[in-house]
């Protein structure tokens, strides 16, 4: 998979693979109620990754979002198409039907995202009434013992989850963290449904810990011991947003400043992986990076900032050609979506 991040360019696996997945019309299947590994073979598919990009973005001004059902309709239809890997413009659906078309996906995720044994860890450290540190410590370790892929989509659930939380007052969209915590707990916690029989005290128990774990882990999202710093700088290149350490040695993320990029708030790997998927750039509210505003791969710099650097000098010749393959192939890809007139449904 190629991922272009805000501070550099880095090619995970063969230069091909690119292209392959995202050939012609057609792109990577979604694929719903299959293990995590089967579904992920490269990383977090296009087509889902928008939608939670489209959360990520809007989520924090819709009311009841994640609590609200989109159009079951819409949801159908459009888990029908991210099954057999069609091409779709999304600003058809609501972002409702987005988070609701996410839910579905990792409620249909063979024994939860994190597992059966893990919910028990992370119940028992709520019995056991442990103090935020050590919840957060167990749940560093957890994550770190998933698959790559399982990690990115956690650290860009549980950063939607803080970004909404933290405008819910402002917003006026009610969606505090124990809202978010009831609302999506059934999705990441298998354990807490009942088997469809009568519901049992027990099913209502697991409920309960289930929501205080996710908003435990939303209050502690940023905390440099909750999530690998790889996983930080993930979500905050995806979603376009700067890295940075505070004074208590928290992860904090900001839109990036007009001057450091006056063309667009958000990643380049953003703009392409909703090109790729098939999407218009105007629905996400993205802009095609432009010629040379390429990043060099610099590394992070010091403090913890991830920002625009400066182009790479000429000398540099083996990643000026891995820079001129990256354009190459966002042109190409520019011009198909260009020739396809309207999009498939």
């Amino acid at each position: 998979m190629t991922v272009i991040s805000n501070y550099g360019m880095v090619l995970c696996g063969h230069q091909d693979d690119f292209a392959h997945r995202y050939r012609g019309h057609r792109i990577e299947k979604v694929k719903f109620g299959v293990p995590i590994n089967e579904a992920f073979l490269h990383d977090i598919p296009a087509t889902l990754l928008v939608l939670l990009l489209k959360v990520n973005k809007e989520g924090p001004t819709k009311k009841d979002i994640w609590r609200a059902p989109g159009n079951q309709a819409h949801v159908r239809k459009l888990s029908h198409i991210m099954q057999n890997g069609r091409l779709v413009n999304i600003s058809n659906f609501s972002v409702y039907t987005a988070a609701s078309v996410i839910k579905k996906f990792l409620s249909k995720l063979p024994g939860g995202i994190f597992g059966v044994e893990n919910e028990r860890l992370l119940f028992n450290a709520v019995l056991h009434n442990d103090d935020a540190e050590k919840m957060r410590q167990i749940f560093y370790r957890l994550v770190c013992a998933l698959p790559v892929p399982s990690q990115h989509l956690l650290v860009l659930l549980f950063g939607t989850f803080r970004g909404i939380t933290d405008l819910s007052d402002e917003m006026g969209t009610k969606m505090s963290g124990e809202a978010i915590g009831i609302s999506v707990a059934p999705s990441l916690f298998h354990s807490c449904i009942h088997d469809g029989n009568k519901v049992k005290v027990e099913d209502v128990q697991r409920f309960k810990l289930a929501s205080q774990v996710v908003s435990s882990i939303i209050a502690s999202f940023g905390h440099t011991n909750l999530f690998p710093r790889e996983c930080y700088e993930f979500y905050a290149r995806i979603t376009g947003r700067t890295l940075r350490i505070n004074d208590n040695w928290l992860f904090t993320f900001q839109m990036p400043s007009k001057r450091a990029d006056a063309s667009s708030g958000v990643s380049t790997y953003s703009v392409m992986a909703a090109q790729v998927a098939g999407y218009s750039l105007s629905t996400l509210h993205l802009t095609p990076p432009l010629g040379d505003t390429l990043p060099s791969p610099k590394g992070v710099v010091r403090g913890g900032s991830l920002r625009y650097p400066v182009p790479l000098p000429p000398a540099h010749s083996m990643v000026a050609k891995t820079r001129a393959s990256l354009r190459a192939l966002y042109i190409q890809d520019e011009a198909e979506m260009r020739e396809s007139s309207s999009c498939d449904f």
